[in-house]
């Protein structure tokens, strides 16, 4: 009879600190790893705040744009009624093929 209670008992080691497994060797490998984690993680810091002031910048520019398009079409809707007052808008002018000089 097989007694399957031990042969499917995990094995269980005593927890070992990593600097008691390591050198001072892969200490210093682990500490430049860090130090070269962190130097990178400043640079996208530095690189994702510029790219957050190129949008804000644009942001505003876009604000800017829209403002003066619609400030040029109520410009636009007023010359038109202007042009209708005084009959001169496009449901009341010339086509472009006809020429009175012409006849």
């Amino acid at each position: 009879m097989i007694r399957w209670r031990f042969a499917c008992r995990p094995l269980r080691r005593p927890f070992v600190p990593v600097y008691m497994i390591t050198g001072e060797k892969e200490m210093a490998d682990h500490e430049a790893r860090l130090v070269r984690l962190e130097e990178g993680m400043y640079f996208q810091e530095q690189r994702l705040e510029a790219l957050h002031e190129a949008l804000v910048r644009q942001q505003r520019q876009l604000d800017d744009m829209e403002r003066q398009l619609a400030e040029a079409c109520l410009l636009l809707r007023l010359l038109r009624e202007q042009l209708g007052e005084q009959g001169l808008g496009p449901e009341n002018a010339l086509p472009p093929h006809y020429m009175p000089e012409r006849y």
